[in-house]
Parts: C-alpha cells; sequence; structure tokens
C-alpha cells in the first residue's frame, strides 16, 4: 500500500518529536485538508500519534491546502509566516497553535 504524501510527512517530522517538550501537554490538532484527508494528531506527553480522520474535540482546528502542510512538515514553511499570510487558518486554542512547530525541531 502506497502512503499518501501527508502521511510521510507527519512520519518524517515525528522523527524529530521532542517529548521533553511536551511536558504536560495533552490533546488533539485536527488538520482540515480541503484537497486531501483529514487528520488529527494526537500529543499525550512523551508521545504523538496521527490519525486519519476527524477527533469529536480538537483543542486546536488546523486548516488548510495540502500542499502548505507539507511545506511546513518538510521545513520548507514556516507555519507562523504561513498563518500571516492567510494560508492557515486557526480556531480552538491559539497558545496549543503556536506551541506546535517548536514540539518537532529541526
Amino acid at each position: 500500500m502506497i502512503m499518501p504524501v501527508i502521511e510521510q510527512a507527519f512520519v518524517a517530522a515525528r522523527s524529530r518529536y521532542d517529548a521533553n517538550l511536551a511536558t504536560g501537554m495533552q490533546g488533539y490538532y485536527q488538520f482540515m485538508l480541503p484537497d486531501a484527508d483529514n487528520y488529527y494528531l494526537q500529543i499525550c506527553d512523551d508521545h504523538c500519534k496521527l490519525f486519519q480522520g476527524v477527533v469529536e474535540k480538537p483543542c486546536v482546528t488546523l486548516a488548510m491546502e495540502s500542499a502548505t502542510l507539507q511545506s511546513i512538515l518538510n521545513g520548507e514553511l514556516n507555519s507562523m509566516q504561513a498563518f500571516m499570510f492567510g494560508k492557515i487558518t486557526v480556531t480552538g486554542n491559539l497558545e496549543m497553535a503556536a506551541r506546535l512547530p517548536s514540539l518537532f525541531p529541526r
């Protein structure tokens, strides 16, 4: 089975996950991708897991095109710049949204 490009990018990003920076964090990040499947990321202290679909009560929802998400995950695009230029719409906990990139340092 061929893994979708977004899943491949998440797998690569997961290898950079710094559990020390997520201490005390628990919640779901919902990624709404109008041109691809939707995904959500579960963060729970020392682990993060990716699931396909929509979670019932995410802490934060990030809506964007799949190419934007892929560029962010690959380190080609800064997530804050993408937000400032309107490429990402954020609803929910803005503090959690802002903290997400720091959990996957380069």
